[in-house]
């Protein structure tokens, strides 16, 4: 799959995209989590929150576009960031929450 997702043009509408993920975050039912995944992590605008959210947890990014990722890894070079296709993609190791805000 060819992305041609632009991490500044994704970015341009931060507060109408975060919105519904800090919604969805605020909703799961998980005190401490050891391992969260961000399906469809995109520029990594969700990380910091969840980080927030659950301090100990490692966080892992997974996204189809390697130009989001980039950005990802630039905002947050200590967490984990996969590119893969969520349509086929399975996680390697087990994991206590998926969260995905508006991939699927």
């Amino acid at each position: 799959m060819v992305s041609t997702w632009d991490p500044d043009q994704y970015l341009k509408f931060y507060g109408p995209r975060i919105r519904p993920a800090l919604d969805l975050l605020t909703q799961v039912d998980m005190d401490s989590p050891k391992t969260v995944y961000d399906l469809g992590c995109g520029p990594g605008n969700l990380t910091e929150f969840i980080q927030q959210r659950w301090p100990v947890a490692d966080v892992i990014g997974v996204d189809a576009s390697e130009t989001m990722l980039a950005r990802a890894r630039d905002l947050h070079p200590d967490k984990t960031w996969i590119k893969a296709d969520l349509a086929d993609w399975e996680p390697d190791a087990e994991a206590d929450v998926f969260l995905s805000n508006a991939v699927f």
